[in-house]
């Protein structure tokens, strides 16, 4: 992502060398969850802070779906100044629905 010739500009190349432009990209899991949430809220009209609420929804939607992960991320801003990259942060999690804590079946300990 970047600017090209005075205009914004997002691309995805991958391992095998096919690549494509587009105005919303997502890789891995994300290609597959995200995505489809991404172009649900996605709006031309969107502002950086509109964008990064939505970024830290399907992102928390992404952390309940994959057990191999944290809720730690950084989200990076891309303009014609520059780009920005937060700081590490936490997104807000919530582990004490009553399924996770009692399980999901009657009289059975696990959550699955």
């Amino acid at each position: 992502g970047g600017w090209d010739a005075g205009k914004p500009f997002l691309g995805l190349v991958d391992l095998y060398g096919s690549h494509f432009e587009s105005e919303m990209v997502a890789t891995g899991f994300g290609l597959h969850l995200g995505l489809p949430l991404l172009r649900k809220a996605y709006r031309e009209d969107m502002t950086v802070v509109e964008g990064r609420k939505v970024l830290e929804e399907i992102m928390t939607v992404l952390f309940y779906r994959d057990c191999r992960t944290i809720n730690r991320i950084q989200i990076a801003t891309v303009t014609k100044d520059g780009v920005e990259i937060s700081d590490p942060f936490m997104l807000d999690t919530m582990w004490e629905h009553s399924r996770f804590v009692k399980g999901a079946r009657a009289g059975d300990d696990s959550t699955w």
